[in-house]
Order: structure tokens, then C-alpha cells, then sequence
């Protein structure tokens, strides 16, 4: 009997635990190799008296577009000369990818004094190395330079790069001097340059970080002592379609749809890892949109955007109620495409989507509201570092033909002919349970509740 409580017991809490849904962290993806200084195998005197490396990210039509390239001038300070293994980490030695494995850089050399040497590869506690024997002939410098490739760690539209410091620590004394410079296919700022070490300078296409005296920590980043060199930056494929777009506003000011592709290109730029909206552009994307509608005012296509970009703004600032101000304004954009046109395709998706958030559990209760008089569209400004030219703002027209304001576009589903959108399925994202599945759920659940009860009582007797 005590075989049968178990086995009860064990059906119980897995019915259970099929209804709950357990989330024990957000996920991330691996994180890429970064590679970093080059280490002694042994104790030693000679000191990296300077580095310079660089990360180039400007041929991106190659898939490991990261090209890292590290120059590094040695010198000894002992009396005798010393012959050792030099060691480069292929892996992020501490964690690696953060997943259990240890992804390498790669197509990864070595150089001294600009001739090449043969490199082997070891593993110490699971992660790779390459290693190659160096001689440091007493009071002389010698020129280690090595390059590899690698791909940055995506988060959405962010791209992470790492260099890592901590494994030149190991040399003789300080580091006399450290540089880190990034280099891009476009000119630096703070639009896609999303953090970087402190007192990094930004010199025309260049991110440059600058140590000296440097003795990487151990523990945590400092400014004098980093750990590790880490940016974040606008994915390069990105921020290149937002530079496209902005040069075809500049070219077409007249033209709405180089504003609706602005608009576009902005809002691929200011997606999280699991594509949702973030708080960058938020502006930019509302100004374009906006321009689009007023340079194109009978277009159903302007109008869904800028409803869709009202509620993108706000959904990344946490205020996205059906009920404030900002989504009505939405919600009548949308209705007023609707009206000028039921079968745009992006009036149609962007309903879709809105059904879906505020809908209900299978969308149906979402209609869209009776048109009201048709505000006058004010362009929201851009801040100071944007580029997108200021253009003068002007009156919407009605649509033409102008359509009936006293009756809602899209009819209710009790209406006797067919609604203009078919009622949308629930997307993979939201979570939720017909009332159908929750009853069965439930009486299962009872059952098994009445088959313990009645296994513990037959166990009494």
C-alpha cells in the first residue's frame, strides 16, 4: 500500500505541476568569445609596457565581421634572458559562454617581431588556450602581435562586444600604457554607442579607451584598474539602415514613405532581446511617423503606422493602458486607416496586434472607437542629437472620399454582415486558457485529489 500512496502521490503533484508554469530566469544568448591579452605561463620579470588593440567592425558583409588585431610591446627587466610559454585566451576562461561551453575565436595568429610562429592549443579547467614559445633576452623589447575573429553577443538590436584585460596581469609590474580602440564603418556617438569604460573618447569613427600604469583587477571594474573591456552598441547592420534612411529623408523631405521607412529602421534599432519595444528613439520614431501622416494624409498605411509607433513609444515607457490618452489617440489613428482603407495590410496587422493586447483572451473584444473630429497633427520634437531634418508642420485634411465620423469602422461580431477583420488568433507570446481547458484542468485536478483521499483511507483499514 505504501507502493500505491507513492505513486498517487507522485501523479498528484505531477498534474500539478503540468498546470503551473515555472520560470526560473529570462533567458540569454551565449556569449561570443572575446579574447583578450596574451599571459606568462610561469613568474616572470618582463612587463607589458604598452598594448594597443583594436576591434574593427566595419566589414560587415562578412559573418564573423569582428576583426581583433593586439600588439604588444614586452620588455625584460631581469638580468638573464628568459624563455617561456606565451598563452592566449581563445575563451573566456572564467565562464566562457556562460552556457557551459567555451566557444573560440577564430582564425586566431601569432607574430613575433612580425614573423608568424606555430601555436598549439591546451585546455586548463575546460577552457582553450593557444600557446607559443618566446625568448625575452634581458633589457630588450619584443613585439608579440596577434589577430583573430569573432562575433559580437546579440540582445535584440544590441550588440555586445569584450576584450578581456585581466589575463595581462600576470606580467611583471603594471601595464605602462593600455589602448582599446573600436572602430566603426560610421562615425561614434552616444545614438549607437550605448555604454562604454569611463573616460572613453569618441574621435570620428572611433570609441577609444586610454590606461595608464594599469594593473587589471581581479574582482570588479574600477576606472584605473578595469577587469575587462566591455561596449554595447546599435547592431552595425542596424544602425547602417537607420543612416540610409535618414539620408533619403534628407534627399526626399516631400516623400512620406522615406519617413515611414525612417520610422521603420528606428524601431529595428530599439528592440530588446526578445524584440520587444525599448526606450531608445522613442522620439525620432513618433516624429517620422507624424511626418508621414501630414505629407500623406488620405493614406490608411500612415495613419496604422502611427498608430502602431503611438503604442510602440508607450509600451516602453510602461504607459500602454487602453484607457490613457496616448492609445485612444492610437486607436483612433488606426480607425481612421481602417475607414480610408479596411484591407491595408498594415491596418489590418497592427489591429491584429492591438486584438491581441486588448482583446481579451481570443481578441474579439476589441473595437475600434467612432471617429471623433480629426485632431491637427503637431510634430513631436526631436532632440538635440538627432539629424532628421525639422520640417514645418501642416493641417490634416479629411480623407476623401470623406468617410461617415458617426459610425465605427470596424462593425461588432453581432453584426449581421461579415466583420471587416476576421477575428485574429492569439499570438505565441501572450500566455493564456480558454475557459474550456481551465474546466478540464480543473476536474482533473479533483480527481486526483479523490483518488489520494480514497488511497489513504483504504490504507486505514
Amino acid at each position: 500500500m505504501n507502493a500505491v500512496k507513492k505513486w498517487v502521490g507522485l501523479i498528484t503533484i505531477s498534474i500539478l505541476l503540468m498546470y503551473v508554469n515555472v520560470a526560473w530566469a529570462d533567458i540569454a544568448p551565449p556569449e561570443k568569445p572575446p579574447g583578450g591579452n596574451v599571459e606568462p605561463a610561469q613568474q616572470t620579470k618582463v612587463q607589458m609596457v604598452a598594448e594597443h588593440v583594436l576591434i574593427d567592425v566595419t566589414r560587415l558583409n562578412q559573418l564573423d565581421y569582428v576583426r581583433v588585431s593586439a600588439v604588444f610591446t614586452m620588455h625584460n627587466t631581469s638580468a638573464v634572458d628568459e624563455t617561456m610559454l606565451v598563452r592566449f585566451p581563445l575563451s573566456d576562461p572564467d565562464a566562457g559562454d556562460g552556457h557551459g561551453d567555451y566557444p573560440q575565436v577564430k582564425n586566431f595568429s601569432a607574430y613575433l617581431d612580425d614573423h608568424q610562429v606555430a601555436t598549439q592549443v591546451i585546455s586548463e579547467d575546460s577552457a582553450p588556450w593557444a600557446v607559443f614559445k618566446v625568448t625575452f633576452p634581458t633589457q630588450q623589447d619584443v613585439l608579440i602581435k596577434v589577430s583573430y575573429v569573432t562575433s559580437p553577443t546579440m540582445y535584440g538590436a544590441e550588440a555586445r562586444l569584450f576584450y578581456i584585460l585581466r589575463t595581462g596581469a600576470g606580467w611583471y609590474g603594471p601595464i605602462g600604457q593600455a589602448d582599446v580602440v573600436l572602430r566603426l564603418p560610421y562615425p561614434a556617438s552616444q545614438e549607437n554607442i550605448l555604454s562604454f569604460p569611463d573616460g572613453t573618447e569618441f574621435i570620428n569613427n572611433e570609441v577609444r579607451s586610454h590606461w595608464e600604469n594599469l594593473e587589471p583587477g581581479d574582482l570588479h571594474n574600477t576606472l584605473n584598474n578595469p577587469v575587462d573591456w566591455r561596449a554595447e552598441i546599435i547592431d552595425p547592420h542596424l544602425w547602417k539602415v537607420v543612416l540610409n534612411a535618414r539620408a533619403q529623408v534628407k534627399a526626399n523631405p516631400n516623400n512620406a514613405q522615406a519617413f515611414i521607412d525612417l520610422a521603420d529602421a528606428y524601431q529595428a534599432a530599439a528592440t530588446d532581446i526578445k524584440h520587444w519595444p525599448n526606450n531608445r528613439f522613442k522620439e525620432a520614431i513618433l516624429h517620422a511617423s507624424e511626418q508621414a501622416v501630414i505629407l500623406k494624409p488620405n493614406s490608411a498605411k500612415t495613419h496604422a503606422l502611427l498608430a502602431e509607433s503611438i503604442w510602440w513609444i508607450n509600451f516602453s515607457t510602461g504607459d500602454w493602458s487602453p484607457d490613457g490618452l496616448a492609445m485612444q489617440r492610437a486607436f483612433q489613428e488606426l480607425s481612421l486607416g481602417a475607414t480610408l482603407d479596411p484591407n491595408d495590410k498594415q491596418v489590418k496587422q497592427v489591429f491584429k496586434w492591438f486584438s491581441v493586447l486588448y482583446g481579451g483572451e481570443d481578441g474579439s473584444s476589441f473595437v475600434l472607437p467612432t471617429l471623433g473630429p480629426l485632431p491637427t497633427v503637431t510634430l513631436t520634437p526631436l532632440p538635440t542629437s538627432s539629424r532628421t531634418p525639422t520640417l514645418k508642420p501642416t493641417r490634416r485634411p479629411s480623407a476623401t472620399p470623406t468617410p461617415t465620423l458617426t459610425q465605427a469602422p470596424l462593425p461588432s461580431p453581432s453584426a449581421t454582415r461579415p466583420p471587416v477583420f476576421s477575428t485574429p488568433p492569439v499570438a505565441s507570446t501572450v500566455s493564456s486558457t480558454s475557459a474550456s481547458e481551465q474546466i478540464i484542468w480543473v476536474m482533473v485536478f479533483l480527481l486526483s485529489v479523490v483518488v489520494t483521499v480514497f488511497a489513504l483511507s483504504f490504507n486505514r483499514k
